[in-house]
C-alpha cells in the first residue's frame, strides 16, 4: 500500500505542515499530487480537506495509522509548475505551508467546515432546542456554551462536522420554444410570437418580453416552454470598448521590436525603459502578436485595476480569447476565470499582481508593465514580489521576460548593471513632441502660502478651460500617519538614522522613526522660522468643493477608491473623460500613470509633499516615479505643461525630474548605500503583534533579543509599528539588515518562531521578507 504526504488546510504554525495517509486500494489508481481529498485529522477523526503534496511509493518506517476517507479531484488541482512556486515561497515565509497554498490558488477551492448538532433522544421535548425537519438544531448561537455540553453530555443532542465546498457554480434556467404551439397559447401570450425553437432565452430576456415568472412557470408546466439548466456564463468584456489604432513603429521601436525577437523563444529579461508616451504599448501588441502565431501563451501584468482598461482597449481590438484577473471580480467570476484557464480556455490573460500565480500553460511571453509599482509587492500573510515569481516562471517555460517602466525600480536598473538583465531603451515620444514643459510651483513663497491652487495654477487651468481643452488634477494623499510641516519655509522633521519622516504619536507626544525607534520630543514651532507646524491633511472632496467654487461652469469628474468599487465604474470614468464629457478629472494615485487623453494639455499636482513626508525609506524612489509617470499624461497630442506644487523644489525626487534617469539612479543608489538599504543590504521584518502594549513590547525585546544571539545581522528594534493599531491589535516591528551577499537562513528563523509562540500564545509574529513601505 502506498503512502500520501498531505498538506492539511489547517493555517497554524504550531500544526505540522504535511501527514502522511495511507491510500486505500480503491482510490490507488486515482491519487495523484495536487489533487484534493478528505481525511480523517485530530484525536476524533473530523473530516479535514487536504492537497497531495507527493506520493511515496516504498517506505521502511510506516508512520501512517489512517487512510484517506474520499477523494475529491480526479485531476489535480495544483499543477507541477504551481508546487515549485510553492516551496519557492515557502523558503522565503515563516507562515504555514496551508497559507502559502491559500496564497495561489482561488479560495473557491477550499472547504469550509460547519459544526452541526442533531437531536439523538426522539422523544425529548424542549421549548428551549428549535429543530428543522431534519432534525438539526437550528438555534445553537443562542445557546451558551455550557447549556450546549450539558444537552451533548446527557446524550440529547449529537455533534457533527459539516464538510462543504466554498465554490458555488451559479446555474441559470434557459427556455426553449417547443415544435407546434397551438395558436391559444400564441394568442393568450403574445411574446411567445417573438420566439424561435432554434434558440434557448435566459429568464431576464424573456421578463424583457412581458413574461413574468409566474407565467414562465405555466408555460413549462403546459409543455409550451422546456427549460433547462446551465452552469451561468461571465462575459466580462461583451461591453469593453475597444480602440484601434493602427501600429507604426519609429526607428526606435524597431530597432527594440527586432532585439526582443531575437530572444523571444528562450528565457531572457528585457528591461524596455521608455519614457512616457514612447510606444511601449505597441510593442506590447506587436510582440503578443508574435508569440500567439507560435502557437504560445502570453500572460501581462499590470500594478493596479486602473490601468487594466486602457491596455484592455487595445488588445480587444486585435483578440478575443482574454481573460481579465483582478480583485473587482466576483467570487464565481474569479473561479470561472481560473477554471477556464486551468483548461487552457484562454491564450492571453491580463491581470493585476495575483495572476502571477495563474495555471497558465505553455507561455511564451510574460510582460510586467510598470514594473517599479510598489503594488507588485505583497507584504500581508504570505509575502512575495511579483518580480521573483514572473522569473521563475519565465525559467521554467523558457520563454521572454519583459519589465517595462519611464521609471525602473533602482534595484532592477542594478540588476542592468550587473548583466542579470538587458536594458533596451526609448528616448523619445512616439508623436515626435516634445515631453511636456515642466513648471515647480513653491508653496513657500509669500503669494503661494495657504494656498490649495495657486496663482500662477488658476491662471493654466483657466487658459485651457478657454480653449476647450482637459485638464487632469492629482491628489497624492497617502497613509495612515501625521507628520508635522513649516508651510513658511519648508521644514520637516527627519530620523537623523534612517533620512525618513519622524511620525507623530499623540499618546506620548513625541516623534517616533518606525525603522530604527528614533524618538524626540514634539514641538509645534518650527525651529527654523519659529512659526506653527502645519498638520493639516486634505482630503480630496475639499479640493473638488474648491474646484467647483474657482471654476463653477467646469465639468469635473472626480475618481478615488471612495468611489470606483467595480471594474465598470473605473471603466465608465475612463471612457467618459476619453469622450470629454468632463473638463477635469481629479484623481488620487490611480489617474497617475497608463492613462492617454488626447485633448490633455495640462497636467497639476495639488501638492507634492504628502508624498516627500511620507515616513518611508523610498519616499524619494516613489515620489520621483509617481511624478515622472503623472508628467506623461499632459502633451500626448498637444503641447503639454506639467506643474508640481511643493514646498520642497530643492528635493532630489523634484530635481532629477529636470535632469537624465542616470543622473537621478547615481545620486539615489549613493543614498541608498549610505542608509545600508537595497540593493546593498537585504532589509527583513518582523511585525509582532498582540493586545496589551506590555506584553508586545515585552515579546518583541525577548525575540529580537534571541535574534541577535544569533550574531549574524544586524537588528533594529523593537519599535512602534508606523500604523501602531490595526484590528484592535497593537504592533512593533524588528528590522533586520543582511548585507547582499549573505543569505539568511528562513527555516532556521521558522523553528525560532514556533519555538517562541509555544512559550508566547498571546501574540503573533507576521514575517515580511523585504522592507514594506507601510507597516
Amino acid at each position: 500500500m502506498r503512502l500520501a504526504v498531505v498538506i492539511i488546510d489547517i493555517p497554524h504554525n504550531l500544526i505540522s505542515s504535511t501527514y502522511e495517509y495511507l491510500i486505500p486500494e480503491s482510490l490507488d489508481l486515482f491519487v495523484l499530487p495536487g489533487c484534493r481529498v478528505l481525511v480523517p485529522f485530530g484525536v476524533s477523526n473530523k473530516l479535514r480537506m487536504a492537497y497531495i503534496f507527493r506520493i511515496i511509493e516504498s517506505y521502511d518506517d510506516m508512520k501512517a495509522t489512517k487512510a484517506i476517507d474520499s477523494l475529491i479531484d480526479y485531476t489535480p488541482s495544483i499543477n507541477a509548475e504551481s508546487f515549485a512556486l510553492i516551496s519557492f515561497m515557502n523558503e522565503r515565509n515563516i507562515a504555514p505551508l496551508f497559507m502559502v497554498i491559500k496564497t495561489i490558488i482561488p479560495n473557491e477551492l477550499n472547504y469550509k467546515y460547519k459544526k452541526s448538532y442533531y437531536l439523538k433522544e426522539t422523544n425529548f421535548m424542549s421549548t428551549l432546542l428549535k429543530f428543522n425537519k431534519k432534525s438539526r438544531l437550528i438555534n445553537d448561537h443562542e445557546l451558551s456554551a455550557k447549556t450546549l455540553k450539558g444537552f451533548l453530555d446527557s446524550g440529547v443532542l449529537g455533534e457533527q462536522y459539516i464538510v462543504k465546498s466554498k465554490s458555488r457554480i451559479k446555474i441559470e434556467k434557459y427556455y426553449t420554444l417547443a415544435a407546434n404551439i397551438s395558436l391559444e397559447y400564441l394568442n393568450l401570450y403574445p411574446a411567445l410570437n417573438d420566439l424561435s425553437p432554434l434558440n434557448s432565452y435566459s429568464h431576464d430576456a424573456l421578463e424583457l418580453l412581458g413574461l413574468s415568472r409566474s407565467n414562465l412557470q405555466t408555460l413549462v408546466r403546459k409543455k409550451i416552454l422546456i427549460v433547462e439548466e446551465r452552469q451561468k456564463e461571465y462575459n466580462l468584456l461583451s461591453d469593453a470598448f475597444q480602440e484601434k489604432k493602427e501600429i507604426t513603429f519609429n526607428e526606435e521601436q524597431q530597432v527594440v521590436f527586432e532585439r526582443i525577437c531575437h530572444e523571444l523563444y528562450h528565457y531572457h529579461t528585457f528591461l524596455l525603459k521608455g519614457v512616457t508616451g514612447s510606444g511601449k504599448t505597441e510593442i506590447y501588441l506587436k510582440l503578443i502578436a508574435e508569440v500567439l502565431k507560435s502557437g504560445r501563451n502570453v500572460m501581462l501584468l499590470t500594478p493596479e485595476i486602473t490601468l487594466v482598461t486602457p491596455l484592455l482597449t487595445r488588445i480587444l481590438a486585435l483578440y478575443s480569447d482574454i481573460i481579465l484577473w483582478h480583485s473587482l471580480l466576483s467570487a464565481n467570476q474569479r473561479f470561472k476565470a481560473w477554471t477556464d484557464i486551468k483548461n487552457n480556455q484562454a491564450r492571453i490573460i491580463i491581470g493585476t499582481r495575483s495572476a502571477c500565480f495563474l495555471p497558465i500553460d505553455n507561455l511564451g511571453l510574460i510582460i510586467m508593465d510598470e514594473e517599479h509599482d510598489k503594488s507588485y509587492l505583497q507584504s500581508q500573510a504570505v509575502s512575495y514580489d511579483t518580480h521573483e515569481i514572473v522569473d521563475l516562471r519565465a525559467k521554467y517555460h523558457n520563454c521572454c521576460l519583459i519589465l517595462g517602466s519611464a521609471t525602473p525600480a533602482l534595484d532592477t536598473y542594478f540588476q542592468v548593471e550587473s548583466g542579470a538583465v538587458d536594458l533596451l531603451e526609448l528616448n523619445h515620444q512616439a508623436s515626435n513632441l516634445p515631453l511636456s514643459q515642466l513648471v515647480v510651483v513653491n508653496l513657500t513663497d509669500s503669494e503661494n502660502v495657504g494656498s490649495l491652487l495657486s496663482p500662477y495654477l488658476v491662471k493654466e487651468m483657466a487658459g485651457s478651460l478657454a480653449r476647450h481643452e482637459q485638464i487632469i488634477l492629482l491628489h497624492t494623499i497617502k497613509g495612515n500617519y501625521k507628520t508635522y510641516h513649516c508651510s513658511h519655509c519648508g521644514y520637516y522633521e527627519r530620523c537623523p538614522n534612517c533620512d525618513v519622516s519622524l511620525t507623530y504619536y499623540k499618546t506620548s507626544n513625541k516623534l517616533r522613526c518606525h525603522y530604527c525607534g528614533y524618538t524626540k520630543d514634539f514641538s509645534e514651532r518650527c525651529p527654523n522660522c519659529l512659526n506653527i507646524l502645519d498638520s493639516q491633511v486634505i482630503g480630496i472632496n475639499t479640493v473638488h468643493e474648491t474646484l467647483a467654487k474657482v471654476f463653477p461652469q467646469a465639468r469635473i469628474l472626480q475618481a478615488d477608491k471612495s468611489l470606483i468599487t467595480s471594474k465598470d465604474d473605473y471603466e465608465q470614468i475612463y471612457l467618459r473623460f476619453k469622450n470629454h464629457e468632463y473638463d477635469i478629472l481629479l484623481g488620487t494615485q490611480m489617474i497617475s500613470k497608463g492613462l492617454d487623453f488626447a485633448n490633455v494639455s495640462l497636467a497639476a499636482i495639488i501638492n507634492a509633499d504628502y508624498l516627500l513626508n511620507s515616513p518611508s525609506y523610498d519616499a524619494i524612489e516613489t515620489t520621483y516615479q509617481l511624478l515622472s509617470q503623472f508628467r506623461g499624461r499632459s502633451g500626448r497630442s498637444l503641447q503639454g505643461k506639467t506643474i508640481i506644487q511643493t514646498s520642497y523644489p530643492q528635493n532630489l525626487s523634484i530635481q532629477a525630474l529636470s535632469n537624465s534617469y542616470d543622473d537621478y539612479y547615481v545620486q539615489a543608489l549613493d543614498l541608498r548605500f549610505k542608509g545600508g538599504l537595497n540593493p546593498y543590504y537585504k532589509i527583513y521584518q518582523f511585525i509582532v503583534v498582540g493586545i496589551l502594549m506590555q506584553e508586545v513590547f515585552a515579546a518583541g525585546k525577548e525575540f529580537s533579543n534571541i535574534l541577535r544571539k544569533l550574531g549574524k545581522f544586524l537588528i533594529l528594534g523593537p519599535t512602534l509599528a508606523m500604523i501602531p493599531k490595526l484590528n484592535k491589535k497593537l504592533r512593533t516591528t524588528i528590522t533586520l539588515k543582511v548585507p547582499s551577499q549573505q543569505k539568511l537562513n528562513i527555516g532556521e528563523i521558522k523553528q525560532i518562531v514556533v519555538e517562541f509562540l509555544k512559550k508566547h500564545p498571546k501574540v503573533e509574529i507576521h514575517f515580511r521578507p523585504f522592507l514594506s513601505t507601510f507597516i
